[in-house]
This record gives structure tokens, sequence and C-alpha cells, in this order.
């Protein structure tokens, strides 16, 4: 009985040995708040608020990124241009296929009655 009573009081103070200290790790930082993180995650979208020096040091270690994966045997996707969902379908039927899109957004349409929706549309 006591050797469990031990274990369990072992265990414990071991999560929360765990646990208290890389809260208080965390609570020492003081550099940055919640907000400014928010609005930096926000702007990290694209390279637009990036100076050109800081464009060309992230292409440079894109294109090492990409040799060094070639190098190994993986094979990346061409970064391009989005291509447009419905490109080769004329603006009629693009309307009904978005709006069969929108049913299934709403939940008012399943993906197996869309996806037979829009077989008869092509």
């Amino acid at each position: 009985m006591n050797r469990k009573l031990f274990g369990y009081a072992l265990a414990a103070a071991l999560s929360l040995g765990t646990v208290g200290g890389t809260l208080a790790y965390a609570a020492d930082s003081e550099e940055t708040s919640m907000a400014e993180e928010a609005s930096t995650v926000k702007g990290m979208r694209g390279l637009d608020n990036i100076d050109e020096a800081a464009k060309s040091k992230i292409e440079e270690i894109r294109e090492q990124v990409e040799t060094e994966l070639e190098a190994l045997g993986v094979v990346l996707p061409e970064r391009g241009a989005k291509v447009e969902r419905f490109a080769n379908l004329d603006e009629e039927t693009k309307a009904k296929a978005e709006a069969i899109f929108e049913k299934v957004k709403e939940g008012t349409l399943s993906r197996e009655e869309a996806k037979t929706e829009l077989e008869t549309l092509v």
C-alpha cells in the first residue's frame, strides 16, 4: 500500500515539476505581447512587408533547401500561379458549380450528392 501511494506521489511530483517548469519559462519572457504576436503572424502571410535583403536571403535559403531535397531524391511540385477551379467552363456552368459548392459549405448538400450534380454538369 505504501509503495503504491509512493508511486502516485512521485508521478504527481514529476508531472507538476515538468509542467510548472515550462510555464515558468514562458512567463519570464516579456519581450512581446499577444497582440504583437497576432499582428506579426497576420502579416507573415506573404512577402509584402519584407525588405529586399530579407527577400533575397529567403530565396537563397529556399533554393538551398530545394537542391538538398533533390539530392535526397525528393521531388517538389512546381511553384506557380494558382489555377482557377473552373477555368474551362462557361459562365453559366461555372455559376452552377459555385452554387453547388456553396450548398456543400452550408451543409444543405452532401459531398456525394454534390459530386453527382457536378458530374451531370460536365
